[in-house]
């Protein structure tokens, strides 16, 4: 063996050297458990985060199956959380949604981040907003994003909006009478009348 021909101070320097590397290695291995405990738990406290939001967070992957979905999706879908994950996205919508739905995510695929609103079949609706999910290359495997509930909102809008209409409808017909008015001088003549003749005029004796 070779050590047999080695002095003393080429076998302390070969031991040094073997120490060294030693010391690399387990350095290199310490350093890939911290590396991997801390992507556990970096990982852990992004999905606490997203657990805890208030709005929908999702992913998919590139066959439109949900691979992750938040707690807050049960409550907001009105759907089990196991009936969620691992299924199809599309059935958790109204038939109108469903084409929007397939459009904004095959841009999304395409590379697109597009904003959108959506119903889901309890009838709740959120505003989403879409990101391409990638791999470690770069290459989009999915789509990731998240939806706010915006239902509350949307039917304030639309109690707004038909109030409105109501009374732009009440303006026309007060517009319309009062035309109608002007043009009878019967009818001019009655409203002048104190309520007590009302009867007098209409079925006089």
């Amino acid at each position: 063996m070779r050590y047999k021909e080695m002095t003393t101070d080429e076998l302390i320097s070969e031991l040094n050297e073997l120490r060294r590397q030693n010391a690399e290695l387990r350095r290199a291995e310490e350093q890939r458990m911290l590396t991997e405990e801390a992507l556990r738990t970096s990982e852990e406290r992004f999905r606490s985060f997203l657990d805890n939001l208030g709005d929908i967070a999702y992913e998919t992957d590139a066959s439109g199956n949900v691979t992750y979905a938040n707690k807050i999706s049960e409550k907001i879908t009105g759907v089990p959380l196991g009936d969620i994950t691992g299924k199809p996205f599309l059935p958790l919508f109204t038939a109108d949604s469903q084409e929007i739905a397939q459009e904004v995510y095959r841009r999304t695929l395409a590379g697109e981040s597009p904003e959108f609103e959506l119903t889901f079949t309890n009838g709740r609706i959120c505003h989403f907003k879409n990101e391409p999910l990638r791999d470690g290359n770069g290459k989009i495997k999915g789509v990731f994003g998240i939806a706010r509930d915006i239902t509350k909102r949307m039917r304030t809008h639309e109690a707004v909006r038909q109030r409105n209409r109501e009374l732009s409808l009440l303006n026309r017909i007060s517009k319309a009478f009062s035309s109608t008015l002007a043009l009878n001088p019967f009818l001019q003549t009655w409203f002048q009348l104190p309520p007590r003749y009302y009867p007098i005029v209409f079925y006089p004796v």
